[in-house]
């Protein structure tokens, strides 16, 4: 069984017309955006949530380096791509530039956390994940995805380095349905990429690791079918 097996794409995934529809209806309460670094061999993701004013989250579009197919950069390289989509973000969802916005990473990049904490403004609050568990991080997402109070944008991922979406590929559902256990069921298996979803559970487990929030009182179900 998957990792995030409560994750189903027929479910989950929330064309753009009906995530413009909820951010209208409900408004945006707090924008939460996970970050996996890495330099080389690894991709590099900044995977944007919302929670909307009645508890749920929806994961939009995020950022996504891979250096295998985009060369390596180091972060002071990789910055602008990434301020490029932070400023395109803002726009494509009226999100007022004063709106604090908070950046929770992976514990092992620092220096990116340190170059982002030291270039963007400070509405962007960078901190690190404290406490990290593995197993703990991935119950919780599994318990937002099962009780609906989490969702994904379903839209193929932008590359900002050749300014090019890359139709049919949404690396974040791929590893959602793809990443497995180790054999001693501690850890992930390493042969499977798990950064967009690491991106996602620090973010996420940052916000729903508060069991109140996975019980919000006006959680509804707004998926409807057939949506354009």
């Amino acid at each position: 069984m998957g990792v995030y097996h409560t994750f189903n794409r027929d479910f989950h995934l929330v064309k753009e017309k009906k995530v413009r529809e909820l951010i209208k209806q409900l408004g945006i309460h707090t924008i939460l955006i996970g970050v996996d670094g890495a330099t080389t061999r690894d991709k590099t993701a900044f995977v944007p949530t919302i929670i909307l004013n009645n508890g749920q989250g929806i994961v939009l579009n995020y950022f996504y380096q891979d250096p295998e197919k985009n060369g390596a950069l180091s972060n002071d390289k990789l910055f602008p791509y990434v301020e490029r989509w932070l400023n395109n973000f803002h726009d494509r969802w009226s999100i007022p530039y004063g709106k604090r916005i908070e950046m929770i990473f992976d514990s092992a990049s620092a220096d990116l956390r340190l170059v982002c904490a030291s270039r963007l403004p400070s509405r962007y609050v960078c901190t690190s994940y404290s406490q990290k568990n593995v197993i703990q991080m991935a119950h919780i997402v599994q318990n937002a995805f099962s009780r609906n109070t989490l969702y994904v944008l379903d839209e193929s991922v932008f590359n900002w380095m050749t300014n090019r979406v890359e139709f049919n590929k949404h690396p974040l559902v791929e590893q959602l349905e793809s990443v497995i256990w180790d054999e001693k069921g501690k850890g992930f298996d390493n042969s499977i990429p798990n950064d967009v979803t690491d991106a996602l559970t620090y973010s996420t487990a940052f916000y729903f690791k508060n069991p109140n929030s996975l019980y919000f009182p006006k959680r509804q179900d707004f998926y409807e079918r057939g949506e354009d």
